[in-house]
């Protein structure tokens, strides 16, 4: 049975773009638990995040879970959502020039 990843009690705006960034970039912040979570977001999304060529790709075979909680998973993937699509327009950019 897989286990669920921690839930910071009172996961805050900057909490849920840093764990986004984290999911979209493939980086590591440092702090174990935001790192798990991001990982399992990374598996979760990993069709969104290989269509678009984010490097945030080949983080999704960690071995973090995705939360449980369906209402910060919800405002989590917004805000992934929200850093893909500025990443793809940053790519589109530099395919112009």
């Amino acid at each position: 049975m897989k286990q669920a990843a921690p839930v910071p009690a009172a996961l805050s705006r900057a909490d849920a773009d840093l764990i986004a960034r984290l999911v979209v970039s493939g980086r590591r912040c440092g702090r174990s638990s935001l790192d798990r979570f991001a990982d399992g977001l990374a598996r979760a999304m990993r069709s969104r995040l290989t269509a678009i060529g984010a490097p945030g790709a080949s983080r999704a075979t960690g071995k973090g879970a995705v939360p449980q909680d369906r209402d910060t998973f919800v405002l989590i993937e917004r805000r992934v959502e929200k850093h893909l699509g500025a990443f793809a327009l940053r790519q589109e950019a530099r395919w112009r020039r």
